[in-house]
């Protein structure tokens, strides 16, 4: 059982309320417009599949529209660690906490991201009334 989610769609609302913050930014579009292909999060425990295009400002959660360049699984709290911005990745991935499938060198483009992205996701926490999972 998750630590910190009770059902994957939880976690899906935060991760896809994050992505529309961030995919109305202007600078964080123009680091991210080279990334022109579909990314998959297949998470467990509690299960949800969250999937985005960036490039086209598209997102949701369920089935992923089209053939993805990366596909990133793991559980939903490590998930939850990494969007927070506290999970060591090379750790993950060798400790095989994460799997990787597809374009590895795409995902670590997105690794500077990161930061910014746990900025926005603790605030969505905190409009999601979820302060007590926000990670130190």
């Amino acid at each position: 059982m998750s630590q910190f989610w009770k059902e994957g769609e939880e976690l899906g609302k935060a991760v896809i309320s994050t992505f529309e913050k961030l995919l109305a930014d202007e600078e964080i579009l123009r680091k991210v417009a080279g990334l022109d292909w579909l990314i998959v999060w297949k998470y467990h425990d509690p299960d949800v599949q969250i999937w985005a295009n960036i490039a086209e400002r598209e997102y949701g959660l369920g089935p992923e529209p089209g053939k993805f360049k990366v596909r990133i699984s793991m559980n939903s709290d490590d998930a939850h660690k990494a969007w927070s911005n506290k999970l060591n990745w090379p750790m993950a991935i060798a400790r095989k906490k994460a799997k990787i499938e597809g374009e590895v060198a795409g995902v670590l483009k997105l690794i500077p991201l990161l930061k910014r992205f746990a900025i926005e996701y603790n605030k969505t926490l905190r409009e999601m009334g979820k302060e007590d999972i926000i990670l130190k």
